[in-house]
């Protein structure tokens, strides 16, 4: 488990549009939740339907491993991981002031998280698909490398992410 400072640090040395303003409760909450050998890349605050219930508010934390999705109930609060290598589909739909996120994985139905900042979902968007994934084939990894570098071109192309973050990303997705 990280230390509520480290996840303070992490939180702190993020971009402004891949970090939201967390309590100090949910901040304590994390340093439970990821593991020393993790790295934060990216927080993100929203809300998620519930039947009967509405909306609830959520955030959902980026690591280099998996996105951890918080659900702040009245009297509880409930936890939800997705590990990004059983990610199979990740849509997001903008709106005209909020986006909306749905994620697919592997053995689970999808998870949608409303009310979105553009920006920020753009960029959390950007750190899954580009995030290292640790449990790569031997055999696959050329293939994995050679659509995570289009998958990174793409993010280029479309303005999501600037020709300093492409060019950092890639070496680290070829070990330069």
């Amino acid at each position: 488990m990280k230390s509520i400072e480290s996840i303070q640090g992490e939180i702190e040395a993020l971009d402004e549009e891949k970090k939201c303003l967390l309590n100090d409760k949910e901040i304590k909450l994390l340093s439970k939740l990821i593991n020393d050998d993790e790295n934060i890349r990216a927080v993100m605050a929203g809300s998620k339907h519930k039947p009967i219930i509405g909306y609830e508010d959520v955030f959902m934390v980026c690591t280099d491993r998996r996105i951890i999705i918080v659900s702040k109930r009245i009297f509880r609060v409930k936890t939800e991981e997705i590990v990004l290598s059983g990610i199979t589909e990740m849509k997001r739909k903008d709106g005209i002031i909020f986006s909306e996120l749905k994620i697919m994985s592997t053995g689970r139905k999808g998870i949608k998280i409303k009310n979105l900042d553009k920006t920020s979902a753009r960029a959390f968007c950007a750190e899954v698909q580009t995030a290292p994934i640790m449990t790569r084939d031997n055999d696959s990894s050329k293939l994995n490398t050679a659509e995570e570098l289009k998958e990174l071109k793409g993010l280029l192309d479309d303005g999501i992410i600037s020709q300093e973050e492409f060019d950092a990303k890639k070496k680290n997705i070829l070990g330069i």
